[in-house]
């Protein structure tokens, strides 16, 4: 069994806790590196992202499944196509950028392919319509969450799509894995099951105090 420092270990007791106690929803706070996948240059005009912009954060809450129901990404397709009267031929991908942890349950907690020394959470966005509550700190340390516009993201952010290969398969209800870096993951609680490394200022940010 792999060891892990005392942070770390923390989220995956917890995690653990989550993988083998009832389905259900779970609340998560989670950062995204929105820096790492900004265009370098506008798609509108071409000109140079915003000084305001530099190492800019997503701090994001939203409902999410840190397992489907069917066990993994691939069960849980087929199930959704068995059910709807189509055949249950979906084969899910491997991920590019993660593999499964032979010795921890249901395909959450993740290694890098490249580099194992990586952890990964895998969650599930809720296929039905949720509330995603985002904020916006740039590397200073400054909310800019009212200067991320939507005009600023369509020229800025990648284009979102979905899943081409569940599209063919006629799936109606996506169902949509995301891998978080374990660093990131800052905040997820399910009933009495709680994992909180937030700071003071996103805590009153969120409402959780």
């Amino acid at each position: 069994m792999r060891t892990f420092p005392t942070q770390l270990q923390t989220l995956i007791t917890q995690l653990q806790k989550l993988t083998t106690a009832d389905h259900g929803l779970v609340s998560l706070i989670a950062q995204s590196d929105s820096h790492t996948r900004m265009t370098k240059k506008s798609r509108a005009d071409k000109s140079l992202p915003p000084e305001w912009s530099e190492g800019l954060i997503c701090l994001t809450r939203s409902a999410v499944h840190i397992k489907p129901k069917a066990g993994s990404y691939g069960n849980a397709i087929n199930n959704h196509l068995d059910k709807t009267g189509m055949t249950p031929d979906f084969k899910a991908e491997e991920s590019k950028v993660s593999r499964p942890i032979t010795d921890f349950p249901n395909e959450v907690l993740r290694e890098g392919q490249k580099d194992q020394e990586k952890l990964y959470v895998r969650i599930y966005v809720d296929v039905m319509p949720s509330k995603v509550e985002a904020y916006y700190v740039n590397g200073k340390g400054e909310d800019v969450t009212h200067k991320v516009t939507k005009e600023f993201k369509e020229n800025f952010f990648p284009k979102k799509y979905g899943s081409q290969k569940q599209a063919e398969h006629g799936v109606s209800k996506e169902l949509k894995p995301r891998e978080y870096k374990a660093e990131n993951i800052l905040y997820f609680q399910r009933g009495e099951i709680v994992f909180n490394n937030l700071s003071q200022d996103l805590m009153t940010k969120f409402n959780l105090v």
